[in-house]
Order: structure tokens, then sequence, then C-alpha cells
């Protein structure tokens, strides 16, 4: 069956035990360096184990960006068992799920929905999402960091450094809600609500000085 037909379509058999001793024995260990964390790579699959000093605790995590296409199963996932110590912390494969297929996270079908419809740009389908929930969003993507890497510390973004910094952009919305020197927020609130007729412009001083968000009725 050809690589062009649809995922959903291929018969779905995880590798047999010759291929998995293969696939193991060829797996390799990637350390620290610079621009990595340190690492576990097998068939495309990334498990990372370090230490964390922010969160003061051992890491583990895994990277199923890029496993191996005869492990992707017809939804797109990847069947993943988990044990911590003698216990089992999370267990879908065809044994734990009693040989059902339980449906897609609403992640993996967001993951599946930017690659196969917006072709891995995250920022596009984050625009459309935007203008179809009428939300308003500010937001600095892999090519915003990398001009201002480049600009302003001559130094480059590679996919290794990309993956380091994604991890820590989810508390720019806290970053930015919270920044009131200029209160951007708050700003393009008032201007949003003056063109759609629910403040004057007598208002705009007063819309920039508060703190909390108005309510429109």
């Amino acid at each position: 069956m050809s690589d062009a037909t649809p995922l959903a379509d291929r018969p779905y058999v995880f590798p047999d035990a010759a291929a998995c001793d293969a696939a193991n024995r060829a797996a390799g260990f990637l350390p620290q360096t610079d621009d990595t964390l340190p690492s576990l790579l097998i068939e495309g699959v990334q498990v990372y184990a370090y230490l964390a000093p922010r969160a003061g605790a051992v890491h583990v995590s895994v990277d199923l960006d890029s496993p191996a296409a005869h492990l992707l199963r017809p939804d797109s996932t990847v069947a993943l068992h988990v044990d911590v110590g003698a216990g089992t912390v999370f267990d879908d494969s065809e044994a734990g799920r009693g040989h059902q297929m339980a449906p897609p996270s609403p992640r993996g079908l967001l993951r599946q929905l930017i690659a196969e419809q917006y072709g891995g740009d995250a920022t596009k389908a984050l625009l459309d999402l935007a203008d179809v929930g009428q939300i308003a969003v500010n937001y600095l993507d892999r090519e915003w960091f990398t001009s201002y890497l480049q600009e302003f510390h001559d130094v480059k973004l590679t996919d290794a450094g990309w993956a380091k910094l994604a991890s820590h952009l989810d508390g720019y919305d806290e970053h930015v809600c919270d920044n009131e020197f200029p209160n951007v927020q708050n700003e393009f609130a008032a201007e949003a609500a003056q063109n759609a007729g629910l403040l004057d412009n007598d208002n705009e001083d007063e819309g920039e000085e508060s703190a909390g968000a108005p309510v429109a009725n």
C-alpha cells in the first residue's frame, strides 16, 4: 500500500518482535548540549529525561512530533505505555484499551488538523481559530523569535533551540495582562469598542487607565 494512502485507511499492525528488537538495538542516547536536553531516540520518538531546577523535579517528556510512519495508528496517535516504579501511570495501547479504539484526544485532533489542513503552519491555524471564535489574539511565533534573536542578540535560532524555547511560552498571556506600561490590552480594547460604537472618544483615557475589562451589554 503506497504512502499516498490516507492514514485512516491504512491497516495498523504494531511492529513484530523481530522488528522491535532491531529498533531497540538501534536506539540512541543524545546527551545534553548547548542546544538540547538529554534524550533517548527510537524510531523517531524522543524521550527526554532531565533535572528541571525551576520545577524542582525530574522532568520526563515524550516528543511525538516525528514518529516512524509504521508506529502511527489510524487516528494519528502513537500507542504509549508508561510505568513509574512498579505502577502503570498511562496506557493507551491496544491491551490497555481493552482492544477498543478510544476517540483521539482534542490535542491529537488539533495536531492532525494543523498537519493535514495547514501544512504544519500553527500560526495560520491560530489566526483562523481567532477569526471563527471571535477572539483577539497576539502571538510570538518561531518566525518572530528568529528575527528578534538575530537582530537584537546576533543569535541564530536552531531547531533544537526552538524546541527548548517553545516550552517557556505558556506564560505570555499572563505577561501581557500584567504589563501596564504601556497597557496594550486596554488600549486595543478601548479602540475596538470605539470603532464598534460602544464607547465615545471621550472615554478613551478612562478605558486605558482601567485595570479591569469593561463589560458591554
